[in-house]
């Protein structure tokens, strides 16, 4: 018993090793998009002749189907981890392509919603996986590196999206499905960490309102500014109250198998932190590409110029990330600062953004690096 033990040891760090490869690239593939569309958007905006609206629609089209992460993560128990991370890849890798092809707005934006969906296949099950992979001493480590690879991407984004002139904004989607190529490929080749569980948890028609209630929520901010707000824009939001009451009743008769178990937002901590997340995650995409359009119109600055610009906030998020954990202060305390350090450089781009220019760009960069620590 005991030889059989060590021998265990010895073999699953090997094979966590190989199989760690795909995950990482994985979530780099998923993180490195949004920073590359941003300073993308200027360029598909002028090749393709489209104004705000359109750009609005592009933009929005793939963090609603990233919405999708939970029900996606749910798919993953119910029919392989492994299973659902190589069929995202290849919905990712399908959409880049179409993107790349996409003659205009509402193709890209199709072509989008299928990246995007690629993306809350993959990024659930890279994290799932990773018990699997590693033994319990191990995982903090791993949890680690794939945070640090997330940043890296982030801060890697802006730069690769300065693509020849040739090639425009496409080379953007032509990258991004090589490294879904890569993660394909990487993956086909690794065993399967678990079997599909196939017994318990949530039933479909759960995880169907859920996703029916996410979208009822998220699609009407993408398309109601891309189509003057019509009225089909509102009647998703009204139907947004049936899929909320059914998904509570299926969630209260499932119990604690549950998608979201009721017990857990009992607890007040667990709301908060819901509620922080929300305000704390969701304005950094919109500001990317409102700040990137403007950078791009008035002071004219190149796509890498602007790069190196929005470069420094993630590279504030890893340089706030090892500060963070160095600072002897409480957890509210740290929040605290966190706010006031993010709202301070807000306003402090907000103030320096019209007399921004080509030879006056550090202090846009202070500001964008302080807003990237604020974020730990």
């Amino acid at each position: 018993m005991q030889l059989h033990d060590s021998l265990e040891m010895d073999i699953r760090p090997t094979s966590a090793a190989h199989g760690f490869g795909p995950l990482l690239i994985g979530m780099a593939m998923n993180i490195v998009d949004v920073p590359m569309m941003a300073i993308a958007m200027p360029g598909i905006g002028g090749d393709l002749d489209l104004g705000t609206g359109p750009l609005t629609l592009i933009a929005g089209a793939y963090p609603l189907m990233v919405a999708m992460l939970l029900p996606a993560g749910r798919a993953g128990d119910r029919f392989g981890r492994r299973r659902v991370f190589l069929a995202g890849g290849a919905l990712f890798l399908t959409g880049a392509l179409l993107s790349a092809l996409a003659p205009g707005p509402l193709p890209l934006a199709g072509a989008r919603m299928l990246q995007g969906g690629g993306a809350a296949a993959v990024a659930p099950q890279a994290l799932a996986m990773i018990p699997q992979l590693f033994p319990p001493v191990a995982q903090s480590g791993a949890f680690a590196r794939l945070a640090m690879t997330g940043s890296f991407a982030s801060v890697c984004g802006p730069l690769l999206a300065a693509a020849p002139d040739w090639l425009g904004w496409c080379a953007i989607f032509l990258a991004e499905a090589a490294l879904a190529l890569t993660v394909i490929l990487m993956a086909r080749g690794q065993p399967s960490p678990e079997e599909p569980s196939m017994g318990g948890g949530s039933r479909p028609i759960e995880t169907a309102s859920f996703a029916a209630l996410i979208l009822c929520l998220v699609a009407p901010l993408s398309f109601g500014p891309a189509f003057g707000w019509p009225a089909p824009v509102f009647l998703m939001w009204a139907a947004a109250v049936p899929c909320a009451a059914l998904f509570v009743r299926l969630t209260l008769q499932v119990g604690p198998a549950a998608l979201i178990p009721p017990a857990l937002l009992r607890e007040p901590g667990v709301r908060w932190s819901l509620v922080f997340l929300l305000l704390a995650v969701s304005a950094p995409p919109g500001f990317f590409m409102v700040l990137s359009l403007a950078l791009q119109s008035e002071p004219r600055l190149s796509p890498l110029q602007t790069g190196l610009v929005t470069a420094g906030f993630p590279a504030g998020v890893v340089a706030g990330s090892w500060t963070a954990g160095r600072l002897a202060l409480p957890p509210l305390a740290r929040v605290a600062l966190g706010i006031s350090l993010r709202c301070g450089s807000f306003l402090l781009i907000h103030a320096i953004l019209p007399g921004t220019t080509l030879a006056r760009l550090w202090p846009l960069r202070v500001g964008m690096l302080t807003a990237g620590a604020a974020m730990e």
